[in-house]
C-alpha cells in the first residue's frame, strides 16, 4: 500500500468512528433517562375469599370427574357404509 493509501483509510475511519459515535448517542439512550414508572405489587397473603356460588355450588358440574365412553361394538367404523 502507498502512503496516500494509509492516510486516506485513517480518514475513513476516523469518519466512519464519529458517525458511528453520534448515531448511537441518538438511539442508544443514557442511564439518567432510562427512568420508568412500575407497578408496585402488594405482600401475598393466606388469607382466600370464598368463590361465588353462582359458579361454585352443589350443582354445578365438576369437570375432574372421569367422564367413560360406552365401548364400539362396530367392526369396521372407519369404512363407508354400502347403503
Amino acid at each position: 500500500m502507498k502512503k496516500n493509501d494509509f492516510s486516506t483509510l485513517a480518514v475513513v475511519i476516523i469518519v466512519s468512528a464519529l458517525f458511528s459515535l453520534f448515531v448511537s448517542r441518538a438511539f442508544i439512550s443514557s442511564p439518567k433517562d432510562r427512568k420508568t414508572q412500575v407497578e408496585v405489587v402488594g405482600p401475598i397473603t393466606t388469607d382466600f375469599p370464598t368463590p361465588n356460588e353462582r359458579f361454585f355450588n352443589e350443582k354445578s358440574l365438576n369437570p375432574t370427574l372421569l367422564i367413560e365412553i360406552t365401548p364400539n361394538n362396530n367392526p369396521s367404523p372407519f369404512q363407508q357404509s354400502t347403503q
